[in-house]
C-alpha cells in the first residue's frame, strides 16, 4: 500500500516550530516557498510513497537517503516527502553539484548564445552573477554542500575562458585560481558533510547518479557519493522517483511516486544501490501506455489501447513489483488515457478511433531534452520491468 502525501503538507507546514528545530528556520521558510511552486501549474499533482513505513523505523543513526535523478521535477519531489512526514525529521546535510553554485552555469545553460555577444555580454554576464549568488546562498543556507568534478562541474580551460562560459568576467578567477577553489571547496564540503554525519547524526541526502539520465534508466552511481555513504556506517535508503508525466491533469500536474527500500548489506553497495533505485521504480500508467504503443507500430484502435492497458494492469500484483494501485480500477485507466489523448493530442491523428502515432512530433522532446523520444524514455524507467510486460502483451 502506499500513503498519500495530498493535504497533509499543509499541516505540516503549519508546525513551522517542529519544521525549523528540525531543517533550520530558513530551511522552513523555504520550504513553504517550494511546496507553493511545486503546486503551479505544470509541476506536481498527487505525491505518493510506497513502504513509507522504512522510514518511520527508528534508528540510533540518521539514515542516508539515496534519491533516483529524474526531471527538474525531483526538488520539489524531496521537499514534499520530507514535509508529508507527520513524525520529526532527522536535520540534513546535502552534497550538490559545485555547477549549482555559480553564476557560470546559469550564464551557459540559461542565456541564449545570441545574448553573449556584444552589448548584451554585459549585462547578461552581471544578471548571471546576480542570479548565481542568490542561488549559492540558498543552498548553503539549507546545508548543501558543493563538490565539484572534473568535466561536469569543472570545465576546460579553453571553455572555461570561452564566450559560452565566461568563466573568469564572472567569477574573477584566472582558470587556475578556479582550480584551486575547486579542491579547497570540494575538500572543505567532504569535511563538512563527515562531520555532519558522525558528530551531529544528520541524515545524507544524494543524488547518487549525479545528473538527469537522458535514457529514463537508472544510470551509474557515482562512486564518491557512495563511498561517503559506505564509510558513515549509516542505514541507506533508496528512493525511487517516477512520474505519471504522460497523464497529466488539466493544468499539466502530473502524480509523482517514491519507492523507498533499505539496503541491507554494505557489501557491493553500489551495485546493490543501483538494482534497488531500478526495480524498485514503480510502475506507472505512462509507462504502460508507452510500451504498448512502441510496439503497436504506427497506428492502434483505441479499444485495443484500453483493452491491452486493463490486461496489464491486472496482471501487475502477480509480479510483486511497486506500481500505482489505482491502476486496477477502470475508470481510473480510462480517465488516464483521456488524460494522455488530450495532452499529448499532437501525437496522434484520431479517425473513427483508430490512434494514427505521429513519429515526427514525438521526436521533438528528444532534440532538447533527452537522448530518446517521451515514449521511449518512460518505457525505459521501468527497464527492469520490460521482459515481464512485453512478454504478457504478446499474449494479450
Amino acid at each position: 500500500m502506499y500513503d498519500r502525501c495530498s493535504g497533509r503538507q499543509e499541516k505540516a507546514l503549519q508546525q513551522f516550530d517542529l519544521i525549523a528545530r528540525d531543517a533550520g528556520a530558513f530551511s522552513a521558510r523555504w520550504a513553504r516557498r517550494i511546496h507553493r511552486a511545486s503546486r503551479l501549474r505544470g509541476f506536481l499533482g498527487e505525491v505518493l510513497i510506497l513502504n513509507c513505513n522504512l522510514l518511520l523505523e527508528s534508528t540510533e543513526k540518521a539514515p542516508i537517503l539515496a534519491f533516483s535523478h529524474k526531471k527538474i521535477h525531483d526538488l520539489f519531489t524531496v521537499v514534499e516527502l520530507a514535509l508529508a512526514r507527520s513524525f520529526p525529521m532527522h536535520g540534513h546535510t546535502v552534497i550538490a553539484q559545485g555547477g549549482l553554485f555559480s553564476g557560470m552555469y546559469i550564464y551557459r545553460d540559461w542565456i541564449p548564445l545570441f545574448l553573449k555577444h556584444g552589448p548584451f555580454r554585459f549585462f547578461t554576464e552581471s544578471i548571471s552573477r546576480f542570479i548565481g549568488s542568490k542561488i549559492e546562498a540558498l543552498l548553503r543556507e539549507t546545508n548543501c554542500h558543493p563538490v565539484y568534478r572534473r568535466f561536469r562541474d569543472v570545465p576546460s580551460r579553453k571553455v572555461y575562458n570561452s564566450i559560452i562560459f565566461s568563466g573568469q568576467r564572472i567569477s574573477g578567477m584566472t582558470y587556475d585560481q578556479f582550480i584551486e577553489y575547486t579542491r579547497s571547496e570540494t575538500l572543505k564540503s567532504i569535511d563538512t558533510v563527515r562531520d555532519d554525519i558522525q558528530v551531529r547524526n544528520k541524515s545524507l541526502v544524494i543524488f547518487p547518479e549525479g545528473k538527469y539520465q537522458q535514457n529514463g534508466a537508472i544510470g551509474k552511481l557515482n562512486s564518491f557519493l557512495m563511498n561517503v555513504a559506505r564509510e558513515s556506517g549509516h542505514p541507506l535508503l533508496t528512493l525511487s522517483i517516477t512520474y505519471d508525466e504522460l497523464c497529466p491533469d488539466r493544468r499539466g500536474n502530473i502524480d509523482t511516486f517514491i519507492t523507498v527500500n533499505k539496503i541491507e548489506s554494505q557489501q557491493q553497495l553500489i551495485k546493490a544501490a543501483a538494482a534497488s533505485l531500478q526495480n524498485n521504480t514503480a510502475i506507472t500508467t505512462s509507462n504502460l501506455l508507452a510500451i504498448i504503443l512502441l510496439r503497436a507500430g504506427k497506428q492502434i484502435d483505441l479499444d485495443t489501447l484500453e483493452s491491452k492497458l486493463s490486461k496489464l494492469s491486472n496482471k501487475l500484483p502477480e509480479l510483486q513489483l511497486p506500481f500505482d494501485e489505482r491502476l486496477l480500477d477502470s475508470d481510473f485507466r480510462k480517465d488516464r488515457v483521456r488524460r494522455m489523448l488530450k495532452s499529448r493530442r499532437t501525437w496522434f491523428e484520431e479517425s473513427r478511433k483508430t490512434l494514427r502515432l505521429n513519429s515526427t512530433e514525438m521526436q521533438k522532446f528528444k532534440a532538447t531534452e533527452r537522448t530518446v523520444n517521451d515514449l521511449e524514455w518512460n518505457q525505459n524507467n521501468i527497464t527492469h520491468a520490460l521482459p515481464v510486460l512485453s512478454e504478457l502483451l504478446e499474449t494479450t
